[in-house]
């Protein structure tokens, strides 16, 4: 009877070694498989598995801008392993980066907004104060002579430099939303362009999947003629 409880206390060391002995499950995170020839950033599902953040995959771009489509970035799917972004290859939001910054359109625009800003600035200012001196002769032989010095200041009233601001405020205001506007322009050709290629390039994808399956057609074909099992015409139609 007294062997019991050792025997029990044994049984009960083994489970908590063997416990402590077996490692901790590791969780990864598979990322969905996409149909098509571009990467697509979406959120993860509700409910699966949070994966680390070194598992996370990060192929996608998200953007600052609330009315820009999500980002896009090509190249085939299962050529790009979850990780960090393949060195060299460009995305929407990069694209658009360098239209904001090189763009010419954009940097006059720009130059509107200094201008009409230090026009805001020059016209709320008092008139600067004149001084001088006058001085001429009166009389034959530099004996009559006039000399004397003026000071001169006008003076605006009835708020009209407070009027003046606010009518450069606005000039001001247009300013901007011209150049908004201007953004918003470039942007749109950058991503319009930036779609037409992505277009071009899975036209150029579907077109090369085609020819390599009619290839594949015309060897089958050949394949079949040469062991007699269709007559020359089936090969000369997969053609």
């Amino acid at each position: 009877m007294r062997r019991f409880p050792t025997l029990l206390a044994i049984l009960l060391l083994l489970l908590v070694a063997a416990c402590r002995t077996v490692p901790p499950s590791s969780q990864t995170s598979t990322p969905g498989a996409e149909s098509t020839s571009w990467l697509v950033e979406t959120p993860s599902p509700e409910g699966e598995s949070a994966a680390t953040p070194e598992d996370r995959p990060t192929r996608a771009v998200t953007y600052s801008y609330p009315s820009a489509p999500e980002a896009f970035q090509e190249g085939p799917a299962e050529s790009v392993p979850a990780g960090p972004r393949t060195e060299g290859v460009m995305v929407l939001e990069q694209f658009e980066q360098m239209a904001e910054q090189s763009n010419p359109a954009l940097a006059e625009a720009a130059a509107r907004i200094d201008a009409a800003r230090g026009n805001w600035l020059q016209v709320g200012l008092r008139p600067n104060p004149t001084i001088g001196y006058s001085g001429q002769q009166l009389g034959s032989g530099g004996q009559a002579e006039q000399q004397g010095g003026f000071l001169g200041q006008q003076f605006i009233t009835g708020g009209k430099l407070g009027l003046n601001r606010e009518i450069a405020a606005w000039e001001v205001r247009r300013a901007e939303n011209e150049w908004e506007a201007t953004r918003l322009r470039v942007l749109t050709d950058v991503r319009i362009a930036f779609y037409d290629v992505l277009i071009a390039q899975r036209r150029r994808e579907l077109t090369s999947e085609l020819v390599r399956i009619s290839d594949q057609a015309v060897q089958a074909a050949q394949a079949l003629f040469e062991g007699e099992e269709v007559s020359e015409a089936d090969p000369l139609r997969a053609r």
